[in-house]
């Protein structure tokens, strides 16, 4: 039986594909606190961003919180329909100390 490939750095480590781990700190989390933040600040809820995205409510919920990525077009869309750059997105807030997830 001939065993599947898998990068030098992810051998050990299990992740179930198209999914986030939920459990990361860094750009994943960072990305959704930023989406979290800016959605409130204007506010847009998750059902009108999940109606623009053609996703359901839950689906966008899972992201909010961090149990699944976002994905890069995703944050893309969402960055458009908030009136802001894509980049402000990947950024940890100033003055920012504490984890962003819930």
């Amino acid at each position: 039986m001939a065993r599947a490939l898998e990068a030098p750095w992810a051998r050990g480590r299990r992740r179930r594909a198209g999914r986030g781990t939920g459990t990361e700190s860094g750009l994943s989390q960072v990305v959704a606190g930023n989406i979290r933040l800016e959605a409130a600040r204007v506010g847009v809820t998750q059902a009108e961003l999940a109606r623009f995205l053609g996703m359901s409510r839950s689906a966008v919920s899972l992201r909010f919180t961090g149990k699944v990525d976002w994905r890069v077009g995703e944050v893309g869309q969402v960055a458009w329909y908030l009136n802001l750059p894509a980049t402000d997105l990947f950024v940890r807030p100033r003055g920012a100390r504490r984890d962003l997830s819930w």
